[in-house]
C-alpha cells in the first residue's frame, strides 16, 4: 500500500516538470514581449531620426538659400556706402 509519503516523493518530479513548464513558458512570454516592445521602440527611433536627417537637411538648404539672397543685397549695399563715402570725402 503506497502511502501519502511515497505518493508525494512520486509525483515530486513530476510537480517540479510541470512548474519548470510553467515557469518556461512565461519567461518566454516575458521574452516575447520584451522583443517586441524592443522592436517598437526601435522602429519608432528609426523614424524619429529619418524626420530629424529630413529637417536638418530642410534647415541647410534654408540657410544656404537665405545667406545668398541677404549676400546679394547686403553687397549692393556695401558697394553704394562705399562709393557714397569716396564721393564725401572726396576720394
Amino acid at each position: 500500500m503506497l502511502t501519502l509519503k511515497t505518493k508525494s516523493r512520486e509525483l515530486a518530479p513530476v510537480l517540479t516538470t510541470c512548474g519548470n513548464m510553467i515557469e518556461s513558458g512565461r519567461l518566454t512570454k516575458a521574452r516575447d514581449q520584451i522583443a517586441e516592445q524592443l522592436r517598437r521602440k526601435t522602429l519608432e527611433l528609426s523614424q524619429a531620426n529619418l524626420k530629424l536627417r529630413h529637417s536638418n537637411k530642410m534647415k541647410d538648404q534654408f540657410l544656404a538659400s537665405m545667406s545668398h539672397e541677404l549676400r546679394t543685397p547686403l553687397a549692393g549695399i556695401l558697394n553704394l556706402s562705399e562709393a557714397l563715402m569716396e564721393k564725401s570725402t572726396g576720394h
